[in-house]
């Protein structure tokens, strides 16, 4: 699919869709509810849903392809999710 993204190679059309739209529902789980004070419980529960895909993010595709500039990516968003689910539980 794309010569940046060669993880997407690996992956059906429908599981990178999911993918992708559960990253944008975990990123605006954690700034809405919170800045809304609308169920601001979601927003450490959405931080702990990115904690979640960087981890498999990083077990399952980066790791086995030695992608080392993704790996350090994906474990600097993890940190950063992990500090705000940790702020706000």
């Amino acid at each position: 699919m794309s010569n940046q993204l060669t993880w997407t190679n690996d992956f059906s059309l429908l599981a990178i869709r999911m993918i992708g739209w559960s990253e944008l529902l975990c990123g605006i789980g954690v700034i809405v509810p919170f800045h809304t004070g609308i169920l601001p419980f979601l927003t450490p529960i959405a931080a702990t849903g990115i904690c979640l895909t960087m981890i498999l993010a990083i077990a399952i595709v980066h790791l086995k392809k030695k992608e080392n500039k993704h790996i350090a990516f994906n474990i600097f968003l993890f940190i950063l999710a992990a500090l705000v689910a940790y702020g706000r539980f």
